[in-house]
């Protein structure tokens, strides 16, 4: 393993470590990729303002604005595109972003990419998609999450090991929520529902989970494909007639 893969592997180990990044920021200014350099440590830089109300702080608007030249640019759209998502080559008319925080996302076409933290974390894709890339994009960024869109609720998530949880997990969650399940019907002749009447009390959304886990990085990615479309089987026998697939 050469020294950038080494920093990349040390970064997707410990995926919740700011210093993990800030090494490799500083490894890519010496190397060349300066570019990514700056939008990863201006990424890292904006995420420590996330809980704060009123910001005076100078390092945090000039780290807004890194990002943003970064991604005007194209960068994180041309990062995107080298995992298989949208046309070759991708033109600045391919693709659209906008940006919360640290939190940058790009959309090309049916997908949407989340910067956060100045690496790709998150993605919005149909099923389809996701089956497609979903090995690429974990062996190259540390993404912890997928909504899948023609699926409402339905979502994968992606946990690297932690105190109490050796393991790499690769979780799907489906959930329906109140206003797509059918309310009972309430029988004519009774009065209408008072405050304290059970039938007013909000209904708590249906949840289904289930997971994978995996010893190591490696087999996570070399088997996430198929391991999804296995949580999905799991899913669409738990759910029933729920399920919108």
């Amino acid at each position: 393993m050469d020294e950038r893969s080494a920093l990349f592997a040390n970064v997707f180990e410990h995926p919740s470590d700011d210093t993990a990044r800030l090494v490799l920021a500083d490894w890519l200014d010496e190397h060349g990729e300066d570019v990514f350099g700056r939008f990863l440590r201006a990424g890292v830089t904006a995420s420590r303002f996330r809980d704060e109300v009123l910001i005076d702080d100078p390092d945090y608007y000039a780290a807004l604005g890194d990002l943003a030249a970064v991604t005007t640019n194209g960068w994180p759209a041309q990062w995107l595109s080298e995992l298989g998502i949208g046309p070759k080559p991708l033109n600045f008319g391919d693709w659209v972003w906008d940006n919360t925080a640290d939190r940058v996302t790009v959309r090309i076409g049916s997908v949407s990419g989340v910067f956060a933290r100045g690496m790709l974390s998150e993605l919005v894709a149909p099923l389809a998609s996701w089956y497609e890339f979903v090995p690429r994009a974990i062996a190259a960024w540390p993404i912890e999450r997928a909504e899948i869109t023609g699926a409402w609720g339905l979502r994968f998530s992606i946990q690297a090991p932690a105190e109490g949880h050796p393991a790499w997990r690769l979780g799907a969650t489906f959930t329906v929520s109140p206003r797509r399940r059918r309310p009972r019907p309430r029988p004519r002749l009774l009065p209408p529902p008072g405050p304290e009447d059970p039938l007013r009390r909000p209904i708590a959304p249906m949840r289904w989970d289930c997971e994978r886990l995996f010893p190591t990085r490696t087999e996570l990615v070399q088997q996430v494909a198929r391991a999804s479309m296995e949580l999905m089987d799991q899913l669409r026998d738990a759910v029933g007639t729920e399920w919108p697939l």
